[in-house]
């Protein structure tokens, strides 16, 4: 592990309010080793070496990952503009920023591993805790944190942190699980000490982010994938594969329609919600 130097362009103060206090490889590193960062190292190894398998990623399938990011890139793009400041806290792989090159991006996580690879797609990567980003305050013109809200250790703490680094009139987006079923985690052979921590309803993140800290509630948009709709009834192959092909084209129309309608005809796999920060002036 390299020693930090001042001169260390990954050092700036244009960035950083502190000094790292490492630098690996390139990328700075601002927190100490503990269970937590060891056992999301683990899932990363994991990660890594199922994908040198072939597997991209273990832990969920790539179409629905894709749909995922998809639906976060699209807002993204709608609350970014050309030139705008983004950071991605929990950036993993760097996938979803990889996406969008007109603007000056950032990411943050606390696995290395993850962070090379995201270093690779041109972000500029450091390795953080959520709760206690190391930027200087006011920095960004957008945060992003997808599928981390349910892992941290101290909620509130992150989003504290999180909110401290955008700028006034800022965008958070935020994607979490809705209503997830944590009893998995739970389970002995469960191979992660820690993996989703709480789960999320819109009302809930709503009233935390909106009444607890104040921002400006924007929009939320669902996360349905259809793909996975099966018939059950007893009906020749050929039958249920057309019923079933209708049954997703129903289901997509209804959300172009309302994501109310959809919301009331099958519950979403995850919601994207965007709130702007205060500005006090």
């Amino acid at each position: 592990m390299d020693t930090i130097v001042a001169t260390h362009p990954a050092a700036s103060l244009a960035v950083y309010c502190r000094e790292p206090l490492s630098v690996r490889n390139g990328i700075p590193i601002f927190r100490e080793p503990s269970p937590v960062s060891e056992n999301y190292d683990q899932i990363a190894r994991d990660h890594l070496a199922a994908s040198h398998q072939g597997v991209s990623n273990p832990f969920i399938q790539e179409e629905l990952w894709q749909v995922l990011e998809s639906s976060t890139l699209r807002l993204i793009k709608k609350y970014a503009g050309p030139g705008s400041t983004i950071l991605d806290v929990g950036v993993g792989l760097g996938r979803l920023l990889g996406q969008v090159q007109e603007s000056r991006r950032f990411g943050a996580d606390i696995t290395f591993k993850y962070l090379e690879a995201a270093k690779e797609r041109g972000i500029e990567v450091c390795c953080a805790e959520a709760d206690d980003l190391p930027y200087q305050e006011a920095m960004f013109d957008l945060v992003v944190c997808t599928d981390v809200l349910e892992h941290v250790l101290d909620l509130n703490g992150a989003l504290k942190s999180i909110l401290r680094v955008l700028k006034p009139g800022g965008v958070l987006l935020i994607r979490v699980p809705d209503r997830e079923d944590l009893s998995p985690y739970l389970a002995s052979d469960y191979p992660y000490h820690y993996a989703h921590l709480r789960n999320f309803d819109e009302a809930g993140l709503r009233l935390l982010i909106s009444r607890v800290f104040e921002c400006e509630f924007l929009e939320t948009s669902y996360v349905h994938i259809c793909y996975d709709v099966k018939m059950k009834m007893p009906l020749p192959s050929v039958i249920k594969h057309v019923a079933t092909k209708i049954l997703k084209g129903v289901l997509q129309r209804a959300k172009t329609i309302s994501p109310s309608v959809t919301r009331w005809i099958y519950n979403p796999l995850e919601i994207n919600m965007t709130f702007r920060k205060a500005d006090k002036n």
